[in-house]
């Protein structure tokens, strides 16, 4: 034996849930200023601007060649003193 609900589940299971929802939840009516202060912030774009260095790159990049070209040195001139 089925009950209307349940024959409810087979058609619209959503619909059956949404009731139970509504049947356990209070709907709320929001502030319409609220919800459109929401709304601005959502759909504009911050007015935040993210500032880029280009100083340290060049740093790392200059440090860096000085270490290759140090390292090459050594084992250059490392090598020229074993075989004398």
């Amino acid at each position: 034996m089925t009950s209307g609900v349940y024959t409810k589940v087979d058609e619209n299971p959503l619909g059956v849930i949404e009731q139970r929802l509504s049947n356990f939840l209070n709907p709320i009516k929001p502030d319409p200023d609220f919800v459109g202060r929401l709304q601005k912030r959502l759909v504009t774009p911050p007015l935040v601007t993210v500032e880029t260095h280009s100083r340290p790159f060049w740093l790392m990049f200059i440090l860096s060649a000085g270490l290759v070209c140090g390292v090459l040195l050594y084992w250059l001139f490392g090598r020229s003193k074993k075989t004398h």
